[in-house]
């Protein structure tokens, strides 16, 4: 039971992930703010697996009201069962290893206002993820990308024809 005698959010939760997951391949947007970790856990590990072949616009943030550490995705892509034709991508409050979050060429907004800092990428990896979104029009960051680390990369130049708006939301 929730602190307050109401009801537990995470079973709440985990009801809700019940009801609305066997209808995946329906959703065109789906966004969710969730304030409990055990929640947030229970709801990342159902959609891990579920496809959503029509889905467009993904939201997920996780806000539990503190400044802790993000919440970490460690077991496998989101939404690896496939989004073909996802555009926005908002990820808050949401570590994620670069091979969880789902890119597809289709993308043209991609949000990533906090990312754990042991999770941010080298330039290389950083490109690699750019060069497979040719269609990205808006691009929010965390981070400043300019102190990404730097490997041997002789490929310091990432062309993006449709980007209309960077937004780096670093703070040192």
């Amino acid at each position: 039971r929730a602190p307050s005698g109401g009801v537990d959010p995470d079973d709440e939760m985990l009801r809700c992930v019940d009801v609305i997951s066997p209808h995946s391949a329906r959703w065109r947007r789906l966004a969710v703010t969730v304030e409990y970790e055990v929640a947030f856990a229970a709801l990342i590990w159902e959609l891990q697996g579920l496809e959503a072949p029509l889905l467009e616009r993904l939201e997920v943030q996780f806000d539990d009201g503190t400044d802790e550490d993000d919440v970490l995705l460690r077991r496998g892509p989101l939404l690896g069962g496939g989004t073909p034709r996802l555009q926005h991508l908002k990820l808050a409050g949401v570590g994620s290893p670069w091979c969880s979050i789902p890119l597809t060429s289709a993308l043209t907004n991609l949000e990533l206002p906090s990312t754990r800092r042991d999770l941010i990428p080298t330039f290389d990896e950083f490109r690699q993820m750019l060069l497979g979104l040719p269609s990205l029009q808006r691009l929010v960051l965390g981070y400043d990308p300019l102190d990404l680390p730097l490997e041997d990369s002789q490929h310091l130049l990432v062309e993006l024809p449709c980007l209309q708006e960077l937004v780096c939301t670093a703070v040192s």
